[in-house]
Formats: structure tokens, sequence, C-alpha cells
């Protein structure tokens, strides 16, 4: 029998209420973390988004056309007499508690049904009370089975896609993209979510490279290069059936990344797959950067676009600032991670002012913190081409050239004085993202230590003398490097302004009227939690039945 959401939740269970669903949860049975709550509230925004995007796409078809696409969506062949589309068809395919399932039912408008799966036994129970608790069951059905084989079955036949797939898997994404990129429709959304950041971020190369395809360097721009690699191993599993994807918004949040993308069957997008990628070669020592694009294009003597193979670019076999070893990673995605238009109608829509797009961001808890993260991505839109991937990171600079702190918002200004484009990364605060060559931006930190006088700082004194003795044996090689970078030649000492204050990092009034872009943790002990074990939730319940005794 139905529940109400409003009465009392049984022994031993509690309410969680988020958004506009209620799910009841006994911990330890299925896996739920309030943390990822934003990352929730941003699928259900994006939902909304897409719903709207998808009517725009068939509407811009030919009658025939657009005719033919309606049948499909709408799940039948030529007796389906209806050029009216309808709603959306979401499969989440690792479910857990079914709460985000439950969610889409009750506050995406377009949502037709969804289908919430999971492979573990009382999960799908949990999933099954939930939706009775909830008063979905309309919408959002239980099914218990292996993600990939339901995806699998699906994929057959195209009125049998879906409109949407969620992936939020507890770990890698990697096992289910495959799967994911044949059961979704032409023009259909991917939401693709992976935690084992850790290994994106080169703590484990190797392991980066057996799952995705691409060699994670810990370097300073290692985050955003995550969400770039998850980016290509997405585009790799979709070209192997004629597939390409074009990204909406993709981000890295907390301790996960997650990726929006639309997939559309197009032989002819499948041909620039080489050009969206690019291996990146970075200097162990300063963490200068350079990129290898994988492919070219050119035009043919009738004016056609002809793929061709690149030539190389990069700089070696050592760096050219600092002698340091050049190190080899990716490759990764380079085209950008967000698309202008989709971030614009997040960005009004949280924001509240455009009544048109209000209702898009309604009942969202973690507004502020989104709207936080998708001004940072706007930013980073300013920034176009190759020198728009990746970033240096501040902080690393001034240790490397021995200078005392100093506003990054003066570096900025200057820069943007020399005629640059600029900005911050939303992965890091002090990062340096700009159309300027790396060798410009040393040249400009050395430019700021002569018109200041500034002598490099001396060592630390005794406390640390024998830490650092030790380290300095292993540091010499490193020392003479970054020494080379210190006194590399400076051709003309007031080439940089650094008077001009015009970068929105210079003042406290303008960094308000643009609204901040990294928002604090909301709670203490903010981050992941351990996986959910249908055995370990049994020795607990045995535990307690014993001790009852």
């Amino acid at each position: 029998s139905a529940m109400s959401a409003d009465s009392a939740p049984p022994e031993g269970f509690q309410t969680i209420t988020e958004g506009a669903a209620s799910v009841l949860y006994r911990p330890g049975e299925s896996f739920y973390n309030p943390v990822q709550v934003v990352n929730r509230d941003l699928s259900v925004l994006m939902l909304r988004v897409y719903s709207e995007l998808r009517k725009e796409s068939i509407n811009a078809l030919g009658p025939g056309a657009r005719r033919k696409r309606i049948r499909e969506r709408n799940g039948g062949g030529d007796e389906v007499e209806d050029d009216r589309l309808g709603g959306m068809r979401v499969l989440e395919a690792l479910s857990a508690t079914g709460l985000r399932s439950m969610r889409y039912a009750l506050e995406v408008e377009g949502v037709k049904e969804v289908i919430a799966n999971d492979l573990d036994a009382s999960a799908v129970e949990t999933i099954q009370r939930n939706v009775e608790f909830t008063g979905c069951a309309d919408k959002v059905t239980a099914n218990h089975g292996d993600a990939i084989m339901v995806m699998m079955q699906h994929s057959i036949k195209p009125e049998l896609r879906f409109d949407v797939i969620d992936l939020d898997p507890y770990g890698s994404a990697a096992p289910f993209l495959d799967s994911a990129v044949q059961a979704v429709t032409d023009g259909g959304m991917l939401c693709v979510t992976c935690t084992d950041l850790a290994v994106l971020c080169g703590n484990n190369s190797e392991v980066c490279y057996s799952r995705y395809g691409a060699t994670a360097l810990k370097k300073g721009a290692r985050h955003e290069a995550a969400v770039r690699i998850v980016l290509l191993a997405i585009q790799n599993a979709a070209a192997r059936y004629g597939k390409a994807i074009k990204p909406l918004l993709c981000a890295q949040i907390d301790f996960y990344l997650r990726c929006f993308v639309t997939v559309h069957d197009s032989k002819a997008l499948c041909k620039d797959t080489a050009l969206n990628v690019a291996m990146e070669h970075c200097c162990e020592v300063c963490e200068s950067y350079q990129l290898q694009p994988l492919g070219t294009l050119t035009q043919s003597e009738a004016g056609h676009p002809k793929h061709q193979a690149p030539t190389s670019k990069v700089f070696g076999p050592d760096c050219p600032e600092c002698g340091g070893n050049v190190l080899v990673g990716g490759p990764l995605w380079i085209k950008p991670i967000c698309a202008p238009a989709v971030v614009a109608t997040v960005l009004g829509a949280l924001g509240g002012e455009d009544d048109k797009l209000a209702p898009l961001a309604k009942g969202l808890s973690a507004n502020e913190r989104i709207q936080a993260l998708v001004r940072g991505l706007q930013a980073e839109l300013a920034v176009e081409g190759l020198r728009g991937v990746l970033h240096l990171n501040f902080t690393s600079m001034i240790q490397a050239m021995q200078l005392p702190s100093f506003s990054l918002g003066t570096v900025y200004s200057a820069l943007q004085a020399a005629g640059f484009s600029v900005s911050q990364s939303h992965t890091d605060p002090v990062a340096i993202k700009t159309s300027a060559p790396v060798s410009a931006i040393w040249d400009l930190l050395r430019c700021y230590a002569l018109q200041n006088n500034i002598v490099p700082r001396a060592e630390p004194g005794k406390k640390k003398k024998r830490k650092r003795e030790k380290l300095n044996l292993a540091n010499q090689d490193r020392n003479q490097q970054l020494q080379r970078l210190r006194d590399g030649a400076v051709e003309n000492v007031d080439k940089w302004n650094f008077e001009s204050s015009t970068s929105l990092l210079c003042g406290r009034q303008s960094r308000k009227a643009s609204g901040p872009k990294f928002m604090p943790n909301p709670t203490k002990g903010w981050g992941p939690k351990r996986a959910a074990s249908g055995k370990r939730f049994q020795n607990q319940e045995a535990k307690k039945i014993k001790t009852a005794e």
C-alpha cells in the first residue's frame, strides 16, 4: 500500500527530503551521500535545460525528418500518427536509493518515464519502497539488473533507446560508457559522474591509462585535465559507433567530476575525433606546458575540408624555460568543456532575474553553490583556442621564482594591458589561464622582480635545517634548473604595466559585483563516504539482534 510522504517513517528508517522527493533510508542498506546534493540539483537543472533544447532541435528539422524523429521518440513505427513530441525516457543505471530518479520524475516537466536500475537486490527493494512512499509509481520503475545488460537490451531498436542516461557509479564510469553511448538516442544526453579523481589526477597514471586510454600527469592543471580525459573516453566510446559528442556543461566539483554531453549520430562529426584531442607535454620542474594536437584540418584544392596527420609543434627534449625533463601525458579533450549558450541559460535561471528562465532553477537548495561553479566555467570561455586548455598555477610559479606572494589581480591586469585574455579556472582560484605564451608569463614575473627590486628569498633557518639538507641533496639539479629560470634574460623591464588595475580580482567591490566563483564547504567532513555493502549491512543487523538477546 502507498504511504504518504507526510506520514511518520516506519521504525528503523529515516526520512530524507531533497527537492520535491522524500525517501525512506536505513543507514548501510544502500548508499546515500548528502554531499551529492550539488550533483543532484545540477542534474535536475540540466535535465530541465535539455528538455527545452530537445524541443528546439526537433522543431529545427524539416517536416519529414521531424515526423520520423517524433514517431521514433514516441516509441513506435509508422503506425504512430503523432506529430507532437512525447516526454523524455530516462535511465538511472546505478540508482542506490532511487532518490535521483524520483526527483527527475517529480521536478522535471517533460519526463515521461524513469527506470531506476540497480544490481544489488536490497537496493532495488529500497527503490521499490521509496517509489511507493513518494507516490510516483506512475513514472518511476524499479529494475533489478546489470546496468550494462539493461543498456544493451535497450540499444537494439531506436524506439527503445533513452533520451537521458545518468551514470553515477561509486568510482569510475569507464566500464559503462560503451553501452551507454549505444543505448542513448540520437541527440540524447549522457550524464556521467566519476569519483576516482585520485586516478584521474595522476596518482596512478598506469591505472588511468588502462581505464580511460590516457596518461594523467600529477601537475598544476591536473583537475581540469581529469575532466578532459573523461571527455576523451566518452568521445572514443561514441566514435566506434559512428557517433560524436558535444559537451553541454562539464566540471570538477568537490571530490568528483560531472559531465553532461549530447550524443549525435554523425559520421561527418566523427571525422573530427582527432582534431578534438591533444597530447600534453609538461615540464617536470617548472610545469610549463605545451599541447600537441593529434589532427589538423586543411583545405583541398577544390576547397573541401581535408584531415591530415599533424606536424610536431612541441618543445623538447628539454624544457626551453628551465632545461628540466618534459613529461608526456594525455591524450585529452581540447575543445571547450561547456556550450556558451547553455552556461548563459543556467546562470540566467539561477540568478532569477529572467522570468522566462527562472522556472528552470525552481526548488534547488544548492543554487548559490552551482551559480559560483558556473560563473567560473563561464569565465574560462573567455580564453579561446589551445591556450584556453589547462592553466598554470600562480602559487607554484612564484615559489619557483622565489618571489614573495603578491596579488593575482596584478598579473591579470598586466596581461590584459598587453592585450591578452586571462581568467581563473573553475578548479583553481590561483590559476593563470591565458592566451599569452608560457614564456611571456615567466618574463612578466622576472620584470615584476626587477621593477620592485626584489631579491630572491633566503633559505629557511635552523629549525628545518636537517630536513632541508636532506631535500637539498635530492633537489640540487632542480635548484640549478630553477636558477636558470630566474636568470632568464629580460629585454625590456618596462614591457609590462603593473599599475593598471583592470582585473576584477583587484578590488573588493568589483569582486562582489561579479559574484563569488568559489564557495566554502557547507559542513565539516565534507567528502566521499564508504561504499554501501549488502554483506556489511546484514552483519550489522545480525550484531544488533545478538546484542538485544
